[in-house]
């Protein structure tokens, strides 16, 4: 398991750890159903983890999940894919006992329930060692996405369809929609699947089993060894004026005391530099400023995130209009995909290159109370974590536009 970002135990990396044993004793769903802690099915012959909601009234009764109609739907759909569930996956749920309301019926998990169960999650990826874990559903993202990236992943609407070579697992995490949503779109369909989200549901378990082996055969990327920090102005100049000779595409990206360029506390205070090899991140003084000017007017193809705000500061500071803008990451993810939530850079960085969250230590530095021209408190950073910062920023804006450039039609 990789290390949080900046040092080796951080508030993230503990949190990756997750307790070793699941808390039944607070959620007490094991002493109101008839099969209590459901161990994981299949043979996963193809090294495929399946995780789904939870067990239903059928697959309490049973003693498995996804015996009832939910599951032979999926069954049908893998099929239809040369995929069959108990021989080729491991199945499993977000929680391993039923959930079940005060008559007895099928209910949905609570966020709570699926924390205290997501230690039996997390062992069983991380003893399987799955090639593919596919999440059906929203509880599956919470459960799984809310361990490697973030508690809160938000709606699983901007969630399924992804194939996410994630780095931590160095596996593929695909969600899609968990077939009971297929199920229950008959209710307002007469009586059968609604078509678009059925194909919806059958192209994104598609997509999903076309992906073999494991997404860094060689190991996954480390990012961190790639940034690196210049204090000496002199020295980052250089790097800068070494990598525009080049003329390969560069990637940048400015930290800024506030966020527009217009008021008295207006002023750029480190910047950095990617051409996907190396990222050079740099307090913004002396020679490494004529260097970053030469650079954004020289030919090479520039690549930024949201390069609105780069292009006020370049002209409120330097005077100049960054050339050769080749792509826009955040809007060419929009072209790309027009679903609300999944343009930012951080989610980018996961859902395209599988990377683990590296801001949680600096944001709140860069967060101001007032408006636009209200002054954060970057200046209290440690300068070294801020810089680490800046770097990934634009390494990682340089690779997510290497994924988005040919969905754009674009050659980098």
């Amino acid at each position: 398991m990789m290390a949080g970002f900046f040092s080796a135990v951080t508030t993230r990396s503990l949190k990756l750890l997750v307790p070793p044993q699941p808390q039944c004793w607070t959620c007490k769903l094991d002493k109101k159903c008839a099969s209590p802690r459901m161990p994981i099915d299949g043979d996963g012959a193809r090294k495929i983890l399946i995780c789904g909601e939870g067990p239903g009234e059928n697959e309490d009764l049973v003693g498995r999940p996804f015996v009832g109609p939910a599951g032979d739907l999926l069954k049908q759909t893998l099929r239809r894919f040369k995929c069959e569930l108990t021989r080729d996956c491991w199945i499993m749920n977000a929680i391993a006992c039923r959930a079940s309301d005060a008559k007895g019926k099928n209910r949905q998990p609570t966020d709570k329930e699926i924390g205290y169960c997501r230690p039996t999650v997390v062992n069983a990826i991380k003893a399987l060692k799955p090639e593919l874990v596919i999440l059906l559903g929203k509880h599956a993202v919470k459960s799984v996405i809310g361990w490697l990236w973030k508690e809160d992943p938000g709606e699983v609407t901007k969630w399924v369809g992804w194939r996410i070579p994630n780095q931590q697992l160095n596996a593929w995490v695909a969600p899609v929609w968990h077939p009971s949503h297929v199920l229950r779109s008959a209710q307002r369909f007469n009586d059968k699947p609604d078509p678009l989200v059925l194909n919806d549901f059958e192209k994104q378990l598609e997509w999903a089993l076309k992906l073999k082996g494991r997404p860094w055969p060689d190991g996954p990327p480390d990012y961190k060894a790639m940034v690196r920090v210049e204090l000496d102005a002199n020295k980052a100049a250089a790097a800068v004026r070494k990598m525009t000779a080049v003329g390969k595409p560069l990637a940048f990206d400015y930290e800024t005391t506030t966020l527009k360029p217009d008021g008295a506390h207006a002023e750029i205070y480190s910047c950095s530099v990617s051409d996907g090899v190396i990222s050079v991140a740099y307090p913004w003084h002396g020679e490494a400023i004529q260097a970053t000017k030469e650079m954004l007017l020289s030919d090479s193809p520039k690549i930024g995130q949201h390069i609105q705000f780069e292009i006020r500061w370049s002209l409120a500071k330097l005077g100049v209009m960054p050339r050769n803008w080749k792509i826009d990451d955040m809007l060419a993810s929009h072209v790309a995909d027009n679903r609300r939530g999944i343009t930012g850079a951080k989610f980018m960085t996961f859902a395209l290159l599988g990377g683990e969250s590296y801001d949680d230590e600096i944001k709140p530095f860069l967060t101001s109370k007032g408006g636009g021209n209200s002054p954060n408190r970057i200046r209290e950073a440690p300068l070294q974590k801020l810089l680490l910062y800046n770097g990934m920023d634009s390494l990682v804006e340089w690779h997510i536009a290497q994924k988005l450039a040919p969905k754009m039609g674009l050659k980098l």
